[in-house]
C-alpha cells in the first residue's frame, strides 16, 4: 500500500471530511467533531516514517462552526413551568416555536453533513414535594415539551427525555422567584 493511501486509510475521516493529495502532504477538508480531530491526528503521530504528513487546518470544527452556533442557541433555551404543573403555559408557545425551528436547522444541517444529532430534553423542578414526585413530575415536563415540539413538526427520534427533578437547579432556592427558575425544561445537544 502506498504511504498516502495507508495515512488515509488510517485517519478513516467521516463523511463529511475529504482527503486530498497536494504535492508531498495530505490535506483535510471539511467539517468534522473535536473528538475525531483529535484521534486523527494522534493517528498521524503514529504513522510510520515516510508516511505523508497530514494538514488538518481546513477542517472546520463542528462545535465552533454552524452546528456549534447552533447547539448553543438551542441550549440556551429553557421552558418555564408552574408549580406542580406538568405542562408548560400558553406564555411557553413562543419559545417552544423557537427551539422547534432550531431543532429543524440542526435536524436539517447534521443530514448535510452527515452527522448524527439528538436533543436530551431534561425535565427540572423545586426541592419542594417528595422525591418521587419530583422524578415523576420533572419526566412528565419533558414529555409534555417532546409532544408540543412534535406537533411543531420535530420528529421525535430527534428528542429523548430525562427526568433530573430536583436534583440539578440552576438558583438556590431562598425565594419563591427562585424556586421558579427551577422549574423548568432545558435543551442538550448531543451530535456523534
Amino acid at each position: 500500500m502506498r504511504p498516502a493511501k495507508a495515512s488515509a486509510t488510517a485517519i478513516k475521516p467521516p463523511p463529511t471530511v475529504s482527503l486530498t493529495l497536494q504535492g508531498d502532504r495530505i490535506v483535510a477538508l471539511g467539517s468534522a467533531s473535536e473528538a475525531w480531530l483529535r484521534r486523527a491526528r494522534a493517528t498521524t503521530e503514529s504513522l510510520p516514517a515516510g508516511a505523508p504528513p497530514v494538514d488538518f487546518t481546513a477542517v472546520e470544527d463542528l462545535d465552533t462552526g454552524m452546528m456549534g452556533q447552533l447547539r448553543a442557541a438551542i441550549q440556551s433555551n429553557q421552558i418555564l413551568f408552574d408549580n406542580n404543573s406538568p405542562a408548560p403555559s400558553q406564555e411557553n408557545n413562543q419559545a417552544l416555536d423557537k427551539v422547534a425551528s432550531e431543532i429543524h436547522d440542526l435536524a436539517t444541517l447534521a443530514s448535510s453533513l452527515g452527522v448524527a444529532a439528538r436533543v436530551m430534553l431534561t425535565g427540572h423542578t423545586d426541592s419542594k414535594g417528595s422525591e418521587i414526585f419530583n422524578l415523576s413530575i420533572s419526566q412528565a415536563r419533558a414529555e409534555s415539551v417532546r409532544a408540543s415540539l412534535k406537533k411543531r413538526g420535530v420528529d421525535p427520534s430527534l428528542l429523548a427525555v430525562r427526568a433530573a427533578g430536583p436534583y440539578e437547579p440552576v438558583q438556590n432556592e431562598d425565594t419563591d422567584a427562585a424556586r421558579s427558575r427551577n422549574r423548568r425544561v432545558t435543551f442538550t445537544v448531543e451530535i456523534d
